[in-house]
């Protein structure tokens, strides 16, 4: 689920998503065929791509990020490795016969917990707004600064056919 709110007059965009990873299935331990079985591989190749992406990512070094291998990455590549704050939660079983599940579910939140992003108000956008406010101001400068300008044509009004105001 995600949820976009936009705030005009700050600049500010905020998106929330909210995305539950079931855990790895293990197709022998849980004895899952037809449907089930389809749904446990599409598990399975989702959480590998996350895998991929989240080791990219702490790998430390320049290297493409594969966000483009599965929906799922390309769905969260603003939360994983973007101008956002992420948190992550992990759900482990106390049981002794899901110790191994539990284990690697702990081991990937230790490797999530290695991403660092860069959050800050503004974003990647600010930097594009303030050279575009700082357009405006010199061309508004340049307008009233030099006399020698040319003044636009006054625009004239075309009646409405709706008979109401615009």
């Amino acid at each position: 689920m995600s949820l976009l709110f936009l705030c005009l007059q700050e600049h500010t965009l905020i998106l929330l998503s909210l995305v539950l990873v079931a855990g790895s299935e293990r197709v022998g331990k849980s004895g899952a065929t037809g449907q089930q079985l389809k749904e446990a591989q599409s598990i399975n190749k989702s959480l590998s791509a996350l895998g991929d992406v989240i080791g990219a990512l702490t790998s430390g070094g320049r290297q493409h990020i594969p966000y483009r291998n599965h929906p799922l990455t390309m769905l969260m590549s603003d939360s994983i490795g973007g101008n956002a704050k992420t948190l992550m939660f992990v759900c482990c079983s106390p049981a002794d016969y899901n110790r191994r599940e539990t284990a690697q579910s702990l081991d990937f939140a230790k490797r999530c917990r290695n991403v660092t992003n860069n959050a800050s108000k503004g974003g990647n956008g600010s930097a594009q707004i303030k050279a575009l406010r700082a357009e405006l101001s010199k061309i508004k400068r340049e307008k009233t600064g030099n006399g020698a300008s040319k003044r636009l044509p006054k625009m004239r009004s075309i009646p409405s056919t709706r008979g109401g105001r615009c």
